[in-house]
């Protein structure tokens, strides 16, 4: 995994979106180096070292110049696309992968959710609504402090396979916070 964010993604195959079909989206499933790759017409996914075998799903995402939200699926078999889908939503028309941080709720429906506290901080680990049953690392978690301010981590490398796992990394995040370092770990 790189130490960057995200990489770009450039889909010449058709999205169930004809309006996205010209942007440029991002992607974490990848090396996140910020490289480049392409979905093909003919369905194949390159990159900078050419032809890639890409087996499983590939989640891309891209927003508009007026910020309509774009965000899909796409299913590959032996480096062969299968089809792309848009991904699913929550109830509030959130993409499932954001669905916790969106900006007018602080609290997400969950199908499942255990509170602990720790170091005086509030840990909240769960599993968003929306979340696609056999996802390998459903598991996010919060970490709110004692004057209110939530912390939420949910990116990759914050996604766990259990509650057990996703309430051992909120210890530590709470642990940084109360002793004052989270700001020398996440700048």
């Amino acid at each position: 995994m790189g130490m960057f964010e995200f990489d770009r993604l450039r889909c010449e195959a058709t999205l169930p979106d004809e309006a996205a079909n010209s942007l440029e989206f991002q992607t974490k499933d990848l090396e996140r180096r910020l490289d480049t790759y392409t979905i093909s017409k003919e369905g194949r996914l390159t990159g900078p070292a050419g032809d890639i075998a890409y087996h499983g799903y590939l989640n891309f995402y891209a927003a508009d110049v007026s910020g309509r939200w774009y965000e899909y699926r796409a299913k590959f078999t032996d480096g062969r696309l299968v089809h792309i889908e848009k991904s699913s939503r929550d109830s509030r028309g959130y993409p499932a992968a954001i669905a916790e941080e969106a900006p007018d709720t602080e609290k997400v429906c969950a199908r499942a959710e255990i509170v602990k506290h720790y170091h005086g901080h509030e840990v909240r680990a769960f599993i968003p609504a929306g979340l696609w049953e056999e996802h390998p690392f459903p598991w996010r978690f919060t970490v709110r402090t004692p004057t209110g301010e939530l912390h939420r981590f949910t990116g990759i490398p914050n996604q766990c396979q259990s509650a057990r796992s996703a309430l051992g990394r909120g210890w530590w995040r709470a642990k940084w916070l109360a002793d004052g370092s989270f700001g020398d770990r996440y700048r």
